[in-house]
């Protein structure tokens, strides 16, 4: 949802906490957000969501995005602080492993249970998700931690992370066609695992198109829908504020427009006969990481 904005050399664990959720991946432009980008609700799991263009090459290919996102975590797991909790591991992987079932993503996921990094969940390509043991501590209901994973999981299932790989190749390929017609010169080799470049801001409308997935999924789930919806409003609470939810205006939209974009989707979805409670295991999961009273 909130991007980790940093350039890998200088990455930064420390100072303040920040509300954050996280879709790590570079865009190169901002546009405009899409009114309703996916109204076929009713075929979840058998819709392609973002396929490639025709005569472009937008996306990687599936061996390239798993090489791709290998590396990135490889890289990723040096600077990390993985938690030790397994019990609270396992109940994240089920509970992220329920939400894929019931979305688009075909691919499995690998999950990262992490500690103190500077934001709460975040996504990269290939199944790769990375969740920090205080999001259990922001969530008030199991329903907004699913649906703070189902964005992440919108994130995958959509291949923003191999799109945005890809527009990054042809912008280098365009700017090195450029610098040699002006002053030629050997072409240099291009690193595999570019993440200087990688994490720079995020694409607006791939923001929104990860809400309006992640509330479809909540739905298909038997989650209330609209727990998302209720994690953003407390996050916009806490902020006291209603700037966009990242490091610049260009990156996220505001949290009243993610919110309204949020309930054009609410209202087409049909109500459920029944909702899922908090489940046990969430219940003890987060007793267990709660603070001691004073």
């Amino acid at each position: 949802m909130f991007h980790w904005n940093v350039q890998f050399e200088d990455y930064p664990l420390r100072g303040g906490r920040v509300l954050a959720l996280g879709f790590a991946l570079l865009a190169m432009t901002v546009l405009p957000a899409a009114a309703q980008m996916h109204p076929d609700f009713l075929a979840i799991g058998e819709r392609d969501i973002n396929p490639p263009a025709i005569g472009s090459p937008n996306q990687l290919s599936a061996s390239e995005e798993v090489e791709q996102a290998q590396a990135i975590d490889a890289l990723l797991l040096e600077k990390l602080v993985l938690s030790e909790n397994r019990e609270l591991l396992d109940y994240v992987q089920g509970l992220a492993e329920q939400l894929r079932r019931r979305s688009d993503l075909k691919e499995p996921l690998h999950v990262r249970l992490v500690r103190k990094q500077q934001y709460l969940a975040s996504a990269t390509l290939a199944g790769y998700l990375y969740v920090d043991e205080d999001l259990f501590r922001t969530v008030a209901s199991e329903t907004e931690l699913a649906g703070v994973l189902a964005h992440e999981i919108g994130h995958l299932a959509a291949r923003h992370g191999s799109e945005n790989i890809a527009r990054l190749r042809q912008l280098k390929a365009r700017s090195s066609q450029l610098s040699n017609t002006l002053l030629p010169a050997p072409p240099e080799k291009v690193p595999t695992c570019d993440l200087s470049a990688f994490w720079k801001t995020v694409r607006y409308e791939n923001e929104v198109e990860a809400d309006e997935l992640a509330t479809q999924y909540l739905w298909n789930s038997g989650f209330d829908p609209r727990g998302l919806w209720t994690f953003l409003q407390r996050v916009g609470q806490r902020n006291e504020s209603d700037a966009p939810a990242g490091p610049g205006p260009l990156t996220h939209p505001s949290i009243s427009l993610r919110q309204e974009k949020i309930q054009a989707v609410l209202d087409l979805l049909p109500l459920l006969s029944s909702i899922r409670p908090d489940s046990p295991e969430f219940t003890v999961a987060r007793a267990r990481l709660m603070p001691e009273p004073k």
